[in-house]
């Protein structure tokens, strides 16, 4: 793990960044050992793996799609399990409890398993911001909400709709969430995510044009800096509107 995709175990807004592995289970299904290896150090980190339902090969980012998680982190030079598969797609995410880089080993036998390979990428686009009073607006429920920091999103791909995935990562214990409005309608939205603390990932699907992306917190006046990073299967531009 670089410090690039470090991002620590799912209690930290980082931890989509994780290497990620995909694995494909043949007709029937059948039985399949995982084992995660570590070069030894002083002191080990804590490792574990999660494995998830996919729908295909890309990254899987939403932990809702998990069908196995650890008890707890081990920190050990190897940890294992076994695990019956159906047929179908699976995404293997290898994570150590805090972001900490070093080199690992994922192992995947079993009869069952056609092929295991690195996760494919979606396009992705970050930028940061910070909401500091008076562009604290809070949520829609709130008449300030307007004030919040504002972001153009531009949809190049004129052939069909473009798959996004939006992650909003605040930098304090605040719910947060974001809006997207089409350039014709600023009032409501035409997609929006819930409101959670540490991370929110919504995905959706937008036609070629011009949207604005507003980032919230759920109460008004809470200031703390933010990042946002726009994953999707077409190209996306996203930029703060001044």
């Amino acid at each position: 793990m670089s410090e690039r995709t470090a991002g620590g175990s799912p209690n930290t807004p980082h931890w989509r960044r994780n290497p990620q592995f995909t694995i494909l289970v043949g007709p029937g299904g059948g039985t399949a050992k995982l084992t995660l290896s570590q070069l030894p150090k002083d002191p080990l980190p804590f490792l574990a793996f999660y494995i998830f339902k996919a729908g295909d090969d890309k990254r899987v980012l939403d932990m809702k799609e998990k069908i196995y998680a650890p008890d707890h982190f081990i920190n050990k030079e190897s940890i294992d399990t076994t695990c019956k598969f159906p047929e179908g797609i699976f995404s293997i995410m290898c994570a150590t409890f805090q972001p900490e880089t070093g080199d690992f080993t994922l192992t995947v036998s079993g009869s069952c398993v056609q092929s295991l390979q690195p996760t494919s990428e979606y396009l992705m686009t970050e930028t940061k911001g910070e909401w500091v009073k008076p562009n604290a607006g809070g949520c829609m429920n709130h008449p300030t909400w307007r004030s919040n920091p504002r972001y153009s999103l531009k949809v190049l791909e004129t052939t069909g709709k473009t798959k996004i995935i939006g992650v909003l990562v605040a930098h304090s214990e605040v719910g947060a969430g974001f809006y997207v409005f089409s350039s014709s309608n600023q009032n409501v939205p035409v997609t929006k995510s819930g409101f959670t603390t540490v991370s929110v990932c919504h995905e959706f699907s937008l036609a070629a044009g011009d949207y604005t992306l507003i980032p919230a917190t759920y109460e008004f006046g809470k200031e703390t800096p933010f990042e946002i990073t726009i994953y999707s299967d077409k190209p996306v531009q996203i930029a703060p509107i001044k």
